[in-house]
């Protein structure tokens, strides 16, 4: 049988990151079986008439509108979890949430900064198979924010230091 492709993954729970990293695993939640132990998190996984489906990572259960979603390369493929076959260098990210949360992103124009000097930080979320502004969301790097604005736009002025960037709103 052929090796399983290498993937980077990022789990995020309701008010957390739950572990980020690097695997090989044949599909998307056969993922979650094998990052489990090394990220330490428990996960339930449900048998339903439609296919598994992950129901529950450490607190974090699915309960109404809210769930435990996938994405793959920034898309939300049209098949479950089980059935998703990945591939060499796909990017998984499992997230909970209502199930229309949009996916966004944000890119950052300079992976190195000089002292004293600044970066623009863009943040988007996908609408409709296209990337949109996302106004208003605060940017977090260190103790530090800012806020985009209509262009989805921020600029940071982090002091010196090596700092995880992410948005919120």
């Amino acid at each position: 049988a052929p090796a399983s492709p290498a993937v980077t993954y990022r789990i995020e729970g309701s008010n957390e990151n739950v572990c980020t990293g690097k695997t090989n695993a044949p599909n998307a939640l056969d993922l979650i079986k094998i990052v489990a132990d090394g990220c330490g998190f428990t996960y339930e996984i449900k048998q339903t008439s439609f296919g598994p489906y992950l129901a529950r990572i450490g607190s974090d259960a699915a309960e109404g509108m809210e769930g435990w979603l996938y994405a793959v390369n920034l898309a939300s493929p049209s098949v479950g979890a089980a059935d998703y076959v990945l591939h060499e260098n796909d990017d998984v990210l499992w997230y909970y949430g209502e199930f229309d949360i949009p996916l966004t992103r944000l890119t950052v124009s300079a992976g190195e900064i000089d002292a004293g000097g600044s970066a623009e930080v863009r943040a988007e979320y996908l609408n409709n198979g296209g990337w949109l502004a996302l106004e208003s969301a605060t940017v977090h790097f260190g103790a530090q924010t800012a806020t985009t604005d209509a262009s989805g736009k921020a600029t940071v002025h982090p002091q010196d230091g090596i700092y995880r960037i992410f948005a919120e709103k």
